[in-house]
This record gives structure tokens, sequence and C-alpha cells, in this order.
């Protein structure tokens, strides 16, 4: 039974954090890679801690995951090797009967701020999907999601489509505007994914010049 049962809190919005993928072009699972004491999903659940509850992480069947909060509920991916839609659509339906809405985050985008994540939850929308679009393509994660969408995700998963793109052309989708987007994240950074092992690098490097520029 998810121990947030036993909180008495009036839930708004719930957190859900995808991180079953097979990460096969970093080699090792990216839940455990690290930035400095934290692992990359501790530190995206205590960014979404900020302003999301219930928080659920979906994880494939099998996965080992770092040490987590008590209050974080763990669910496994609906069906296997189907992509990230067999995990939302497993996260969507433990947070459903609590909120009618959530954030949708990956773990392997460890920069995704709280500033950002609060601008999608202060905007008002009854679309299926409130997401940022960079210029180029739209990003469903992160993203303010509808629970109201598990219907078209069973479809989807029942007819063998599992790209979240093909998802996304079933919905109905608002899009944040960029320019507001960017006096919270001037360089999207919140939308920086980590794949490969020179990818970690670069945002290890980025991080220690950001930091020497602070000082």
């Amino acid at each position: 039974m998810p121990q947030f049962l036993n909180d008495n809190a009036n839930f708004i919005f719930g957190g859900l954090v995808l991180c079953g993928g097979q990460s096969r072009r970093m080699g090792g699972d990216k839940a455990w890679l690290s930035i400095g004491e934290e692992t990359f999903l501790q530190r995206v659940i205590r960014t979404l801690s900020g302003c999301a509850k219930p928080i659920v992480v979906a994880a494939a069947v099998g996965q080992t995951l770092p040490p987590l909060p008590p209050e974080v509920q763990i669910v496994r991916d609906s069906a296997a090797n189907c992509g990230p839609l067999a995990g939302l659509e497993a996260g969507l339906q433990t947070l459903s009967p609590f909120v009618s809405r959530a954030l949708v985050i990956t773990c392997d985008a460890p920069l995704v701020s709280v500033e950002l994540l609060r601008m999608l939850v202060a905007v008002k929308t009854n679309a299926d999907l409130l997401v940022i679009n960079d210029g180029t393509r739209t990003h469903p994660f992160p993203g303010n999601w509808s629970i109201g969408v598990l219907p078209k995700i069973a479809a989807a998963l029942i007819s063998d489509q599992f790209k979240v793109g093909a998802l996304l052309k079933r919905l109905n989708i608002q899009e944040l505007a960029l320019d507001d987007v960017r006096t919270i994240d001037p360089e999207l950074q919140s939308l920086r994914n980590v794949n490969t092992p020179d990818d970690y690098q670069a945002l290890l490097r980025f991080l220690a010049e950001r930091a020497s520029t602070e000082r």
C-alpha cells in the first residue's frame, strides 16, 4: 500500500519520475549517476518535491534504485520493453485516485529547475498536456500531464505504438511561451538530457565551470 495513503494532506499536483529506461547508450543505469553526493534520481526527486505531492517513481521490473525518501512510492512499468509509456501509465495510474494532474519528469535531466516546474504548475489549463517547445521540438518531459490521458496511453500500448511522439499526436497540447521559460532558465538547462558518457562528462564540466564563476 502506498505510504502516502496515510497522509491527510489535500493533494493538488502529483509528481512522477520516469527512470526505467534501458540506458543502452550510457552503458549503465542513469538513475545511479551522481552530481556531488546525490544520484540523478535523488536530485530530481528533491527538486520535484518542491512543488508536487505525492511523488511516484516508475522503474523497470527488477531495477535496483538508490535510497529514496520513505514517502516516495515506487511502481514498476506496466509492461516490459515498451519505453517510457509503460512507466507513464503505471505512474499516472497510481496517482489517479489522489490528483487530476501530475508533473512528469525523467531522471536523466538532473538540471530541471523547481522554478520551471512551478511555472508549469501555475498555468491554468484544461489541455491533456502542458509542455515546453524549445523552438525546434516539443519536450513532453518536464510536462504538466492530465490524468485523463490514461485511456490514450493504454490504447497506444495495446496497439504496440510505444513512441511518446506518436502519443503526442493524439493529445490536446498547450505550450508555455518560450520567452517566459527563458526568464527562468535562459539556457534551457532544464531540458538537458544525459544519454551518453560524453554527455555526462560535459555536464560535470558545465557544473564545475558554473561553480567557479559563482565563487
